[in-house]
């Protein structure tokens, strides 16, 4: 079965990482363990999405990079990856740049860094992003709930619902199914047809090493299983949040709590159908 990734992150300081995850058997963080990864796990397409930045960094090398020719020239060269460009209201130029790639059709999507960046997704500042992506008919990726490192920190998804309300010709992606709040933001999916989720970053290196992702995914199987077995099913995208844990070991993680009839379409082609791959 080949698989795409809607949610991972290639844009990373290794150096960082490897302390972060030095006490994780087979991180699998370098470029090239990557691209192994990609061929082995039959990985088709990997929606790379960028640092809160609003920069785009160049997959072979890591600098920052706002040439054309040069993201066209990795995007042939890797045609694997794909782009999700963040939204920095700091960064006076992100908008023009971001404008300038959804024209060049060298960006897949928008990412709202909600909880982080960005703390109102209501604000008056993101409509001029909400109407570019309309304008191209680029997909809206909210950050949904818990903000690393302070958990206490809660993005809710309910914030979103007026820009859904506001914008129904536009598809809004909540990731991580918006764990913990993984019962609201399946209501918004049932609720608006605009609205759909991935279910990355459910479980990390860091729960894995303590044991509380069993815990984690028993608390997310009822309502994945309750999602898919619904009208809705075709709303739920697989992505691993990578580098956060290997691609496999989430993949395999997913696939013992998401039922077997279900491993096509969330692993596969809900995500060709939602962005015409």
């Amino acid at each position: 079965m080949p698989l795409i990734d809607v949610h991972a992150h290639t844009e990373f300081s290794l150096e960082k990482l490897i302390r972060i995850h030095s006490s994780f058997t087979d991180s699998r963080l370098t470029k090239e363990e990557l691209l192994e990864d990609v061929e082995n796990l039959g990985i088709e397409y990997m929606f790379s999405i960028g640092k809160k930045d609003g920069m785009l960094r160049s997959f072979s090398s890591g600098e920052i990079t706002d040439g054309v020719d040069t993201l066209k020239k990795e995007l042939k060269q890797y045609p694997f990856l794909k782009r999700i460009i963040a939204v920095s209201l700091q960064n006076e130029g992100n908008l023009n740049q971001i404008e300038k790639y959804s024209r060049n059709e060298l960006v897949s999507g928008i990412k709202v860094y909600y909880g982080y960046s960005i703390t109102d997704p209501n604000s008056e500042e993101l409509k001029p992003y909400y109407d570019l992506a309309s304008e191209f008919g680029l997909p809206l990726f909210f950050h949904v709930g818990w903000c690393f490192p302070n958990i206490k920190e809660i993005a809710h998804p309910s914030k979103i619902e007026p820009v859904l309300e506001q914008y129904p010709n536009t598809q809004f992606v909540l990731c991580h199914l918006g764990y913990p709040k993984v019962e609201d933001t399946a209501d918004i999916v049932s609720k608006y047809g605009n609205a759909f989720a991935d279910i990355s970053g459910l479980v990390s290196n860091q729960s894995i090493k303590n044991g509380r992702y069993k815990q984690d995914l028993k608390k997310v199987k009822p309502v994945i299983t309750e999602l898919l077995e619904s009208d809705v099913g075709n709303k739920l995208m697989f992505g691993s949040d990578y580098p956060i844990v290997p691609i496999e070991v989430y993949f395999n993680l997913l696939k013992e709590i998401i039922p077997q009839e279900h491993h096509d379409n969330v692993f596969y082609w809900n995500a060709k159908n939602f962005f015409k791959l």
